[in-house]
């Protein structure tokens, strides 16, 4: 056993967890959050709440709501997000339509999609395979947003949605000029069916407004090392959400 892997038992046994602590990107992302004075962040597709309990371990101190349709596993967020006064979560996803929805679970939860799964994908993690459905509710943005969120709130969007992310963004077509940054994974191979790509969703994002302010490298095939997904940091280079 590795010397790390004992420290993360042994601290578990004393009811601590260790955390890897933030490295440059997370702490340029709170240099721009500072900036842009977000004070209210979107976590679209929360999965266990790893990027809010992150954001709100080490700097940030503003408002989280966490979006996570999976019943299982927002029963683990709501867990989590319950010792932060400030972090809320929401058991539905968004997208671009209003009811029910079916999505696919995946093995290790992380990779579940409303899209089906290619072959790169699981070749490159095995545990991204699908092994059964849940129907969940989904709502547009443009249906809650006004519902979520204060006056005078400076909103930041996360969406980590597994290839469904453009179908988000068309479901807030009347929301998405009141947000004022973005972070959103970005596919440079098609690893669900039909999701869009990358060059495509920059595209759209810099028509709307959004300039791409940075990049951090995302999820790589560890056998060929080549990055398969990104993360880009978008913000508004001129604020209006009036």
């Amino acid at each position: 056993m590795s010397v790390k892997n004992i420290l993360i038992k042994l601290a578990g046994i004393f009811g601590y967890e260790i955390y890897r602590y933030p490295g440059q990107y997370h702490k340029r992302k709170l240099s721009l959050f500072n900036h842009f004075s977000i004070n209210c962040i979107l976590d679209v597709g929360a999965n266990e709440g790893q990027f809010a309990e992150k954001h709100l371990k080490y700097g940030y101190n503003g408002r989280v709501i966490s979006f996570e349709p999976i019943k299982s596993v927002f029963d683990k967020l709501e867990k989590k997000s319950s010792t932060y006064k400030n972090w809320e979560c929401k058991n539905y996803a968004l997208g671009n339509t209003d009811g029910t929805t079916t999505i696919n679970i995946s093995e290790n939860t992380e990779s579940s999609s409303m899209l089906d799964i290619n072959e790169i994908h699981v070749e490159a993690a095995p545990k991204a395979k699908f092994v059964k459905t849940e129907t969940i509710k989904i709502y547009k943005l443009d249906t809650v947003f006004d519902d979520l969120i204060h006056k005078k709130e400076n909103v930041f969007l996360k969406l980590d949605a597994q290839g469904f992310e453009m179908n988000i963004l068309k479901g807030a077509s009347q929301s998405l000029h009141k947000i004022i940054g973005l972070q959103i994974e970005l596919s440079l191979v098609e690893m669900y069916k039909n999701e869009v790509l990358f060059e495509e969703v920059i595209a759209f994002l810099k028509d709307k407004g959004f300039a791409l302010y940075g990049v951090e490298p995302g999820f790589i095939n560890v056998k060929t090392g080549r990055l398969l997904q990104m993360d880009g940091i978008f913000f508004r280079e001129k604020i209006n959400i009036n």
